[in-house]
């Protein structure tokens, strides 16, 4: 992040001596502060999204409506938007966005306490993106991980993280036009990349 290069390909020597000579013009602690500060408003809001599910959680079994797949699907969600390994895999540039999803599943969770009902209605138009987030994962696999296959996948990700605001949060921006048609569209492109590079 601190040095601005695409880390999906190798950069060439002259962007890497670009990149090297700025760090060392505006000084590496300046650079990596506003990152810092991204990473730590990240992991603030990531604690708090968990300890609204573990208190829902303990609500619902005092009141005897506990659902464990409701209490997995909140793990899971929070999980995909923010793993263990995010230093590792995620770009600094879409911290922003990571925070705003889990800003979406807090609301989301809030929203469904007080109407299950409306929230599973609400879920059933995310069930086929998400069984396709699945099937893309396995055709990267095929695709050995081809570039153009990677980014086609991450671009389908992020419509699909977009369309879960739009449905479950819709007060937060939602940053791309998104519908379940450029779902399906996206979707086409991507199983018609990741094919053809396999």
């Amino acid at each position: 992040a601190v040095f601005a290069l695409d880390m999906s390909a190798l950069p060439d020597q002259a962007a890497f001596d670009a990149a090297v000579a700025k760090v060392k013009r505006e000084g590496l602690l300046r650079l990596a502060a506003p990152v810092l500060d991204q990473v730590a408003q990240v992991l603030r809001e990531r604690r708090e999204t968990l300890g609204r599910i573990n208190q829902w959680a303990a609500r619902a079994k005092q009141a005897r409506c506990f659902d464990a797949a409701r209490f997995e699907d909140y793990q899971k969600n929070l999980a995909r938007i923010l793993p263990a390994d995010f230093l590792e895999t995620a770009e600094a540039a879409r911290l922003r966005d990571r925070l705003r999803y889990l800003k979406a599943l807090a609301l989301r969770i809030e929203r469904a306490e007080h109407d299950p009902k409306k929230d599973a209605a609400k879920a059933q138009r995310l069930r086929i993106p998400e069984q396709r987030l699945t099937e893309a994962a396995r055709l990267l696999e095929r695709a050995a991980s081809a570039p153009v296959c990677r980014a086609c996948v991450r671009e389908y990700e992020t419509l699909v993280e977009e369309f879960r605001i739009a449905v479950l949060a819709p007060e937060l921006a939602v940053k791309k036009g998104v519908s379940e048609k450029r779902l399906e569209e996206k979707w086409a492109e991507v199983v018609s990349v990741c094919r053809r590079v396999e």
